[in-house]
């Protein structure tokens, strides 16, 4: 039996970074001509495990601020001021991006994309609660005003 890691995901047997037993010929035969394991030396694994506590420790860290900037983003309100027509409807509609993009501008960094969670894109004046949901679980209203005006 082989020690390896397996450095792409190979289905019935594990994730990219894992460390399995697989026996000789397996390993020789079909993943290692392949590219889809190596085998897992002392070095390598210290390695890998060196690679696992930064990817964690980055995890903590980026949980930890987003943390910080929901609880900061509670207390804002978010104005737009865009162009509309005589009804009040927008030429285009709001998406999740630009509110990403302006959240980072006024200093919220860890916000992505995709945590902004729109219903629908927002396409006529007005104000408007939105949720903010991190992949940690944590969640946010993020209070959005679209007002007439030039931009």
């Amino acid at each position: 039996m082989a020690q390896v890691i397996l450095l792409k995901d190979v289905p019935q047997l594990g994730q990219k970074g894992a460390i399995k037993e697989v026996k000789d010929g397996y390993f020789r035969n079909f993943l290692m001509p392949r590219r889809l394991a190596e085998l897992a030396t002392p070095a390598r694994i210290a390695g890998l495990r060196a690679i696992e506590d930064k990817q964690k420790d980055e995890k903590n860290k980026l949980e930890k601020e987003s943390q910080d900037e929901l609880l900061r983003i509670g207390e804002r309100i978010l104005v737009f001021k865009v162009k509309t027509t005589p009804k009040g409807s927008l030429y285009r509609a709001f998406s999740e991006k630009e509110i990403a993009e302006r959240l980072e501008s006024e200093g919220f960094k860890t916000i992505k994309e995709s945590w902004i969670k729109l219903e629908k894109p927002l396409k006529k004046t007005g104000e408007y609660e939105i949720l903010i949901e991190t992949p940690f679980g944590q969640k946010a209203g993020l209070k959005i005003e679209i007002k007439r005006g030039e931009r």
